[in-house]
């Protein structure tokens, strides 16, 4: 049984690893990204304040430029440019990492201000 059908037959906890598997689970992996394509698209094309930003972009050879579009979109500046200089020399570290991430399962039903209160103590 694909996941999606697991999901409507109300099933809560883990679907089987055979959900994730066949024909029928292949057209909802087409249909979800196909869908969630789309909407990014139709979400970029109509931002009317405010940027996209690249991960790739940023971590690429023309990183300055990223943030440069960045900070002229929340209309910051001007840009020092020791600081600018500063920011792009420590991008890639990971001390700064945590190690232990805390994960947060979403369970079926469980509403978004449910989450963050669970989530976030509050």
């Amino acid at each position: 049984m694909c996941v999606s059908k697991y999901i409507r037959l109300g099933k809560i906890g883990t679907a089987p690893a055979e959900a994730f598997k066949g024909p029928e689970w292949d057209k909802v992996i087409d249909y979800v990204a196909y869908a969630w394509a789309d909407h990014a698209i139709r979400w970029i094309e109509q931002i009317n304040e405010g940027t996209v930003l690249f991960y790739e972009h940023l971590k690429g050879k023309h990183a300055a430029r990223e943030i440069e579009r960045l900070l002229d979109a929340i209309h910051f500046g001007p840009i020092d440019p020791d600081r600018m200089y500063c920011a792009l020399a420590h991008r890639d570290r990971t001390d700064h990492k945590r190690v232990n991430k805390t994960w947060y399962v979403l369970q079926l039903n469980l509403n978004i201000l449910q989450f963050y209160q669970a989530a976030f103590n509050f």
